[in-house]
């Protein structure tokens, strides 16, 4: 019998199972990130990043242009440090922390897809940031 996809059920289900065979068993959970959104773009349309572009985050809420965009995520200064990677668009865009700021945080590109562009779509972009101290909500 296949294990039931949602959390709930898969502990149940992992517990019925050991106690049946007698055994352990291990969970391993895949947790997410907080979801950290970047702003409208200026003029509207996907900003095209390159490797080795340095690019500003920010909390305060600005229109992006290829220097600089925003994010919805407040405590991004305060989770990262120089030499921390962020990854955007599901890990296509990769970020080195250059400088951390009270409002902002400098990153360089360091690696792209080829078609890797950040949207201003505020639906999709996420940004994964691992061992985050603050719960979203």
């Amino acid at each position: 019998m296949a294990p039931p996809r949602n959390g709930r059920s898969s502990r149940r289900w992992s517990a019925k199972t050991a106690a049946r065979r007698g055994r352990n068993v291990a969970l391993l959970l895949d947790l997410q990130g907080p979801k950290v959104r970047t702003g409208a773009h200026r003029d509207g349309q996907p900003l095209t990043l390159t490797p080795g572009q340095e690019l500003t985050i920010t909390t305060r809420s600005v229109l992006g242009t290829a220097q600089q965009i925003a994010t919805t995520y407040q405590h991004l200064p305060a989770d990262v440090q120089p030499g921390d990677q962020i990854l955007l668009a599901d890990g296509t865009i990769r970020l080195v922390v250059l400088a951390v700021e009270p409002e902002a945080v400098r990153t360089r590109g360091r690696t792209w897809r080829p078609a890797a562009r950040a949207s201003g779509d505020q639906r999709a972009r996420a940004c994964p940031l691992l061992a985050s101290p603050h719960p979203q909500g």
